[in-house]
């Protein structure tokens, strides 16, 4: 790992460097697709939804939870779904996304590369 002379710390963002967001997010949508009956291989069409009502979020459109329970209710075509529902079953996606969290090859021997220099590490997502 080369740095600029005097450096002492560096930051790793979390999603989509150090874990792979994309194979997690595609496993998790279509193992949570399984538990509900619908058919899997719907990875882009929930990313779609997914970028759009994040966006919304960031540009403070609607809430955290806002965005997750719109994602929801678009993916599943539920627009009924009470707040609970939405975010009941959005639990259900969460734990499958979780369960398929891997850190790329590569996320370990940075890390220890780093810190074997003695520099302060951080993680930001």
């Amino acid at each position: 790992m080369q740095l600029p002379a005097g450096t002492t710390a560096v930051f790793y963002d979390l999603d989509g460097t150090l874990v792979d967001h994309d194979h997690a997010a595609r496993a998790g949508v279509d193992a949570w697709c399984r538990s509900l009956g619908m058919p899997e291989g719907q990875g882009d069409r929930w990313s779609s939804i997914e970028r759009r009502w994040f966006t919304r979020f960031e540009l403070g459109e609607v809430s955290h939870l806002g965005q997750r329970m719109e994602r929801c209710r678009e993916f599943l075509g539920r627009p009924e779904l009470s707040d609970t529902e939405a975010l009941d079953l959005y639990e259900y996606y969460l734990t499958a996304y979780r369960a398929n969290w891997r850190a790329f090859p590569d996320a370990l021997p940075s890390l220890e590369s780093a810190l074997a220099a003695g520099l302060k590490v951080g993680v930001l997502t």
